[in-house]
């Protein structure tokens, strides 16, 4: 399973999908560049996945112009087109606001999207598509 989480200045936003799903991949999505999330946030999480046996989850991040919807939603369609083999999701607990309008406009396009909405605690999952109006 792949999924895709909107990177956030809020670190429990960034780690919230891994735990829930233990996914053999995530990719982040955000404004930050690649170079900083390398150098500053990449080795946080690696540690903290580490601790928490996700060691072999593979972490992506692709940076994105927070300020140009078009280029986030090429982004998006380029990676859920790109990630077939594995079940697409798109955690959206946090994220940058141009982001989420991006993630509604793949919603229209791909109906079969899931979208994940994740309690901090773990404690509510809510998982829904537009093909799947109001499924839980």
């Amino acid at each position: 399973m792949t999924i895709v989480e909107l990177f956030d200045s809020t670190p429990i936003n960034n780690i919230i999908g891994a735990l829930a799903y233990r996914p053999e991949r995530i990719i982040y999505i955000g404004g930050f560049s690649e170079k900083q999330f390398v150098a500053k946030k990449y080795p946080a999480l690696r540690k903290y996945f580490d601790s928490k046996n996700l060691s072999s989850m593979e972490i992506c991040y692709v940076q994105v112009n927070k300020e140009s919807l078009q280029e986030i939603v090429d982004t998006l369609e380029d990676l859920y087109e790109n990630n077939t083999d594995c079940k697409f999701n798109i955690e959206v607990t946090g994220g940058e606001d141009l982001v989420l309008v991006g993630i509604g406009v793949m919603c229209q396009r791909y109906p079969d999207l899931q979208l994940i909405k994740i309690s901090s605690k773990l404690r509510n999952i809510t998982s829904c598509s537009l093909s799947e109006a109001g499924k839980q």
